[in-house]
């Protein structure tokens, strides 16, 4: 009778301390966050529309105020390419891949020029006129001179 107690007991807190972690690590992994349009140049800080956006990151041309925008794709992390991919493009990424090789083929679209370094993608921003790209907000208050156009996307996201 008494192991069958104790028995009760170590699974009991077993259970009770697995429970604890889980919550502590729920708290731990998510954290709210923002994914937002950015560009350098003040005049060309201009909103854009859901279908514009898609369109300028399918390489389709978008002017708007007589401006003519040029995508830059940040690459600089899986997690923030695939949300851009999947909650703004409204693909999966193998899709988008797939679209923008049969569009450049078949319609002679371009490709956005992609980076994979964070600092070498903010100094195209500044480089190439009307050039807009996606960050997280957090890594784009890092850089003073970088308009925030609009929020794209918002909420909690896992690490």
């Amino acid at each position: 009778m008494v192991r069958y107690f104790s028995l009760i007991f170590v699974f009991c807190s077993c259970y009770t301390s697995a429970f604890a972690e889980n919550i502590s690590d729920r708290d731990k992994i998510t954290s709210q966050t923002e994914l937002v349009l950015v560009t350098f140049d003040p005049n060309c800080a201009i909103a854009l529309n859901s279908i514009e956006l898609r369109k300028l990151f399918l390489g389709l041309r978008i002017s708007k105020n007589k401006h003519v925008f040029t995508p830059l794709r940040n690459k600089t992390s899986e997690k923030l390419d695939t949300l851009f991919i999947q909650s703004i493009m409204a693909m999966s990424p193998r899709s988008y891949e797939r679209r923008m090789i049969r569009s450049t083929f078949q319609k002679g679209h371009p490709i956005p020029d992609a980076y994979h370094n964070l600092k070498d993608l903010f100094e195209a921003l500044k480089q190439k006129p009307c050039s807009i790209s996606y960050s997280w907000a957090h890594q784009t208050r890092q850089f003073p001179h970088l308009k925030i156009i609009q929020t794209l996307w918002s909420g909690l996201l896992k690490n």
